[in-house]
C-alpha cells in the first residue's frame, strides 16, 4: 500500500507522489482542517522519496471521523 502525497493539506490537492506504507518519515508540523490531520513533510523525506523539494508536500495522517493512516513515534 502507498500513501498519496499532495501539494496542499486537502483531498482535493494534486497528488505529487507516493511513499510506501510502514516506512519512517519526518514531518515538520501538523495541520488540522475539516478533513482531518495532515503532516507537512520535511525536506529530507522529500529528497528520500524523490518528491518535489521546492514545494510543501502533505500526507494525510488522520481522516475524520476515524481513519488513521500513520502513527507517531
Amino acid at each position: 500500500a502507498m500513501h498519496n502525497i499532495r501539494d496542499s493539506p486537502s483531498m482535493k490537492g494534486q497528488i505529487v507522489g507516493r511513499i510506501p506504507s510502514g516506512v519512517l518519515f519526518v514531518g515538520i508540523d501538523e495541520i488540522s482542517n475539516e478533513e482531518g490531520i495532515w503532516v507537512r513533510l520535511h525536506r529530507q523525506t522529500l529528497h528520500t522519496y524523490d518528491l518535489p523539494i521546492n514545494n510543501s508536500c502533505y500526507l494525510c495522517a488522520l481522516m475524520y471521523p476515524s481513519s488513521q493512516f500513520v502513527d507517531r513515534l
